[in-house]
């Protein structure tokens, strides 16, 4: 029992003087770098904080569609994702409605939350 300790009190010696020397050979090389920690924690976006707008006078134009055009601009863009058949991309989606980009991506947000459309690609919808 006590040679068995002497061993591993040898062993434990050796290990050290290899670190060591391994130590001394790194730093000549000049790879010898501090070990980071890992970072776990996820980064979370920031919401930009834009500048408070003046009111704006008011205008006898709508700008923004009410929720009855609302909706039809949804039932437009359903009808004509489900008219494409296997799928249709977003520009198409635009050339043939003629509505806005932001109508469309709205559109079909809302259609997806209500699990009638579905992604095919990335920027490719067709009828879920």
């Amino acid at each position: 029992m006590a040679e068995t300790v002497k061993l591993l009190k040898n062993i434990a010696a050796d290990l050290k003087t290899i670190s060591k020397e391994i130590t001394a050979i790194a730093t000549q090389v000049g790879k010898v770098t501090k070990p980071q920690a890992k970072i776990t924690a996820k980064t979370k976006r920031v919401k930009k904080v834009s500048k408070a707008k003046t009111p704006k006078k008011s205008t006898s134009k709508k700008t923004s569609p009410s929720a009855k055009e609302s909706s039809s601009i949804v039932d437009s863009v359903l009808e004509v994702i489900s008219n494409a058949g296997g799928g249709i991309s977003h520009v198409a989606i635009l050339e043939k409605t003629g509505f806005g980009q932001r109508q469309v991506s709205n559109a079909v947000f809302k259609l997806k939350q209500q699990r009638k459309v579905k992604n095919v690609g990335r920027g490719v919808y067709s009828i879920a």
